[in-house]
């Protein structure tokens, strides 16, 4: 029994609704954070604990639509070797956090400030990198992808045989 890599979800292109829920949710997360520098820099860097947990959770919840979301989408053009592709995803996501997080935890100085200056940074440039990246898609409309996806079912398919 073989499994065949032209049904399976993976090889497959994210809906247009999955596209513009990982927008939706980057716009959320960029004007939540916005919102929440402007306000804690009111306050000196001292909100009240119930707004910033508050902005926690949203930011969070924001996080956790986008990370599948980007997740499936970067898989998209190596479908065929998911596994290999998710490990080297996490290993790169890791270890941007690693050297993100020294730099903000190195920034702190007793308010919430460097956080989420931190965070709104983070959110806006991957709010820039993620429209140039559709607009690349867009104007090349992966004819390189799906000649790399047909070579690999070739070999699949002569592996099998």
């Amino acid at each position: 029994m073989t499994l065949s890599t032209e049904n399976s979800a993976v090889s497959r292109a994210p809906s247009k609704k999955s596209r513009r829920l990982a927008r939706t949710a980057l716009l959320c997360d960029c004007a939540l954070c916005i919102c929440a520098l402007l306000g804690s820099w009111a306050l000196d860097g001292h909100p009240p604990l119930f707004a910033f947990v508050g902005f926690m959770l949203l930011c969070f919840f924001c996080n956790g639509l986008l990370f599948g979301n980007f997740s499936a989408r970067a898989m998209e053009p190596v479908g065929h070797i998911a596994g290999v592709a998710s490990a080297v995803i996490g290993s790169v996501s890791g270890s941007l956090a690693l050297v993100l997080g020294t730099l903000f935890g190195r920034a702190y100085d007793g308010t919430v400030l460097p956080l989420i200056a931190g965070f709104t940074a983070c959110g806006l440039l991957a709010f820039v990198v993620t429209e140039l990246a559709e607009r690349r898609a867009g104007q090349e409309s992966y004819g390189a992808t799906t000649e790399i996806t047909d070579v690999a079912r070739q070999a699949s398919n002569a592996a099998e045989t």
